[in-house]
């Protein structure tokens, strides 16, 4: 059975409760079947009956005094349990004939000590010594091992991800590409950048410049090689038709730095390669290869050449490595040209 005071397993006897010496319910029972009642009392007097049973002795503390842990219930306990325990003891004599007389109560092992939660929610253990003989002592913590706990970040990664930095540098190369490219077509078909030619090409370093000696007229007369049956036609003009690359002023006089067109049609069994050796005098001033893909009914294109000096020139085409055509022209100084070197 529990104490109803301290709620506790206690013998099932008229006997005091051995924790607390609380009285035991059987006995009032015993006497009318009432419990006994208590009025509070006072910090630090003992508690008195009000009850007008067969209990004339004090009572004891209720559980809250019981397991009070302060100072002053550490000094008023010793005084206070020594005339509780005679009491109780004057009572246990009394019940013993009683007691003897009950059956015995099944004891199947120690008692569990009583057990309160401190206002820090720790667990306080009575003492094993009576279960009220001395202060309040705390239950040791249960001891756990190391737990590790694995860091929760991760690498930090870059602001910017490397793929777009490669996507970047490759759209900037690019760029930069097509820039130089579109650049150089510009300047090449336009003629605005050849008097920079003077500057690395060596074929100027071995012009002599002839402004003084008026140049000849050139021949009007092509002459014919090998393949003149692939390229059968071929003549130089200062503007063309883009659309169909004929010749729109066909001519063979030039000035310092206009552009020089040669129109030509393919007719070729094959592919192949269309050479162009452009020569100013009896120098070779640049060599330009084309490819030419096969069409039943011909091909015609044209391409262009600028003088950045005055010069008798001519122009050779050869196909797939044999002379076709020579064509003969001339490049005669142009002031503002001259002014502007």
């Amino acid at each position: 059975m529990l104490c109803p005071s301290c709620h506790i397993v206690r013998p099932e006897n008229t006997a005091p409760c051995p924790q607390c010496f609380a009285p035991s319910p059987l006995v009032g029972g015993q006497g009318g079947g009432d419990y006994a009642s208590f009025s509070p009392a006072t910090w630090g007097e003992p508690m008195t009956s009000n009850s007008n049973g067969q209990w004339d002795n004090p009572v004891p503390p209720n559980g809250f005094q019981a397991h009070d842990n302060s100072l002053w219930a550490q000094v008023m306990a010793p005084q206070s349990m020594q005339g509780i325990q005679g009491q109780g003891a004057q009572n246990v004599n009394q019940n013993e004939q009683q007691a003897t007389m009950l059956p015995v109560p099944y004891a199947g092992g120690q008692l569990p000590f009583p057990v309160m939660m401190s206002p820090d929610l720790t667990a306080i253990q009575l003492a094993e010594n009576g279960g009220t003989g001395g202060a309040l002592v705390p239950a040791p913590p249960n001891e756990e091992g190391t737990i590790y706990v694995p860091p929760m970040y991760t690498k930090p990664r870059p602001i910017i991800p490397r793929y777009r930095i490669i996507s970047g540098f490759i759209s900037f190369f690019v760029v930069i590409g097509l820039l130089c490219g579109g650049t150089a077509y510009y300047a090449k078909v336009t003629g605005r950048l050849t008097f920079l030619r003077q500057l690395y090409d060596p074929h100027f370093a071995n012009i002599q410049s002839s402004q003084a000696t008026p140049l000849p007229n050139p021949s009007a007369v092509a002459t014919f090689g090998p393949a003149h049956s692939i390229i059968n036609s071929a003549t130089t003009a200062s503007s063309i038709e883009p659309t169909t690359s004929e010749p729109r002023n066909p001519t063979n006089k030039f000035q310092v730095g206009d552009t020089i067109y040669v129109t030509y049609s393919v007719h070729a069994p094959k592919a192949g390669v269309v050479t162009f050796k452009w020569y100013m005098g009896n120098l070779i001033y640049v060599t330009k290869p084309f490819n030419i893909p096969y069409a039943k009914n011909g091909v015609s294109a044209y391409t262009t050449e600028i003088y950045a000096r005055p010069a008798e020139g001519m122009v050779e085409l050869y196909w797939n490595g044999q002379l076709a055509i020579q064509l003969y022209f001339v490049v005669e100084p142009n002031p503002n040209a001259t002014n502007g070197l």
